[in-house]
């Protein structure tokens, strides 16, 4: 049973740009992060744990409901929705 997957490039110039600004976020959060412990010590991590559990859980519930809700409302909508 030889199982065969045809690969394509769906990457358009639009992914590629969104990865990038991802990218320099990322990287600009991490060394910030990084420059605020270092000065502050270990309880800037109590501070900023909460608030990165509520952002996750909120991104976890617009990830959920985004697909059903996608069809007439735009994203800021379904936000508002859910709040």
């Amino acid at each position: 049973m030889e199982q065969q997957t045809h690969l394509q490039k769906g990457l358009k110039k639009r992914h590629m740009t969104m990865s990038a600004i991802a990218g320099v976020i990322g990287a600009g959060l991490f060394m910030g992060s990084g420059s605020v412990i270092k000065l502050a010590g270990p309880s800037t991590i109590h501070m900023f744990g909460p608030d990165q559990a509520r952002f996750f859980m909120k991104a976890k519930t617009i990830s959920e409901r985004w697909p059903d809700e996608s069809q007439s409302r735009s994203l800021f909508q379904v936000i508002k929705i859910q709040q």
